[in-house]
């Protein structure tokens, strides 16, 4: 007697994300949105040629961290 090929087992469903708390939910949100104004402020510097001291250390690379 011939035995029936077995077919492959279906895999396992993924665990589903886990769900961020509303307290974490706001404090991404106020970070993507701080995130947005910091981007929004140095384009504006850079677009406007801005030639004070701020931005003329923003572009040479000078940091805090000695960079």
């Amino acid at each position: 007697m011939a035995s029936k090929p077995k077919t492959p087992a279906p895999p396992a469903p993924a665990a589903p994300p886990p769900v961020a708390t509303s307290a974490e939910a706001d404090l991404a949100r106020r970070d993507t949105l701080r995130n947005a104004q910091k981007r929004k402020g140095m384009q504006a510097t850079l677009l406007s040629g801005e030639t004070n001291a701020d931005a003329a250390a923003f572009r040479s690379g000078n940091t805090l961290l000695g960079g």
